[in-house]
């Protein structure tokens, strides 16, 4: 491994270059795919991390429930970020990962960053320190690294290695975790893939989906090629027009109703009488043609505060958090104090966290950065709330803290002529 150093305005931006493998043998795909093709994926914005991107408040897995979840971008710290690249081609034969990271924290030196989740709480296939990983101790606020890792190579101790892509293969997903006063600017996934072909076009289907479409339901093969119920003959799956609001399906059975011949239709409106049964029964709140009732039956979640309305037409019951804008203290005779932050949180779903971060940090006796007391000086004190649906809110309090102890002068002795 090589690395090479790019000015990037004031920082010094470390780039780990891996060298590229030897060409692959002729013919190495499976007989039943086409290839290798040449498939790039970018997930983030590459800004340099100069603005929060896209939410990742999904885990890895449904195995890692605890937490918040950073964003791209995240500026703080003691936050988990976890990302997963979802429905990669049949079969992957070598893939590189790009990630570019910035340091948050003095702390920043006992990140990690780990690849394919296996179990929960989390634990992963392989993890390594980002501090191995650059050239520096990883402990400037605002160092910006790029590195790029050859996932069928990751360095182990000892010179061993660690090849992830056998796994890679298994669920056609790749898990990345950092943790946890590093944020990430984008990842780049690089690949030579192996494609089905099911169709016979010559085109493979991964490759055909990402410019084309043509794959409705999402599980990364084309609806021309696959048995479904398309009752009114217009060679797209029926499961897709009812998802999508162009077929109903008011009894929630994953057949459109006007495709179900045995339902009871006593007013002649062509839906199923199941449909009118009850107050709100037919309510479709945010216009979509799906019932309103049909949603929550197939995503439970979106609606957090379960009252049978969708979350997206209460806009109303959204999180809000209050702080106060300054807070004043005097330090005791330990030049210490304990400032009381008590900010205020409104609305948001189920069980709101409260997280907070200290500009400039402050540091306890441990060596970890600390609320419980504050030396003499000038901080902001940012607070995050997150709700059990993954919004949002902050704000911001100004905490001036004053040293009034008088001198303690001690005299050793008198000067007498």
């Amino acid at each position: 491994m090589n690395w090479a150093c790019v000015r990037h305005f004031a920082f010094c931006v470390w780039v780990l270059v891996t060298p590229v493998r030897p060409a692959l043998a002729q013919n190495p795909c499976p007989t039943d795919t086409i290839g290798p093709t040449q498939v790039s994926i970018l997930e983030g914005i590459p800004d340099g991390c100069s603005q929060p991107g896209e939410k990742t408040w999904r885990s890895p897995s449904f195995d890692v429930i605890e937490g918040t979840w950073a964003i791209f971008d995240y500026p703080g710290s003691d936050r988990r970020f976890g990302h997963t690249i979802r429905n990669l081609p049949a079969h992957v034969l070598k893939a590189y990962v790009t990630l570019s990271i910035k340091s948050t924290s003095s702390l920043s030196s006992n990140d990690s960053i780990a690849f394919e989740l296996t179990g929960s709480r989390p634990t992963f296939l392989w993890s390594g320190s980002i501090a191995s990983l650059v050239p520096s101790d990883w402990n400037t606020p605002g160092e910006i690294a790029t590195l790029r890792l050859d996932l069928a190579a990751l360095p182990l101790p000892g010179g061993n290695i660690c090849n992830v892509l056998d796994y890679i293969n298994s669920d056609h997903a790749l898990d990345v975790y950092l943790q946890d006063d590093t944020s990430v600017d984008y990842i780049g996934l690089d690949m030579a893939v192996c494609e089905r072909d099911c169709d016979g076009n010559g085109v493979g289907d991964y490759s055909q989906i990402r410019s084309f479409g043509g794959d409705c339901n999402n599980n990364g093969m084309l609806d021309s090629c696959e048995t479904f119920a398309d009752c009114n003959g217009n060679n797209i799956p029926d499961s897709c027009e009812v998802d999508r609001g162009i077929l109903q399906d008011c009894d929630c059975n994953g057949v459109a109703d006007s495709c179900e011949t045995s339902l009871s239709d006593l007013n002649g409106d062509g839906q199923s009488d199941y449909c009118h049964e009850g107050p709100g029964a037919d309510d479709d709140c945010n216009g979509n043609g799906i019932f309103d009732r049909c949603e929550l039956a197939a995503d439970p979640s979106a609606d957090c505060n379960g009252n049978g309305v969708p979350d997206t037409c209460e806009p109303g019951s959204g999180l809000t958090l209050l702080c106060e804008d300054r807070v004043e203290a005097v330090v005791d005779e330990s030049c210490r104090v304990a400032v009381p932050l008590q900010p205020e949180n409104r609305g948001g779903c189920g069980d709101v966290r409260l997280d907070f971060q200290v500009d400039p940090p402050i540091i306890g006796s441990d060596g970890a950065h600390t609320l419980d007391a504050f030396p003499p000086g000038v901080f902001t004190v940012t607070t995050t709330a997150t709700d059990a649906a993954g919004n949002t809110a902050r704000c911001s309090t100004l905490v001036v803290v004053e040293d009034r102890q008088p001198p303690v002068i001690t005299e050793k002795g008198a000067n007498r002529d």
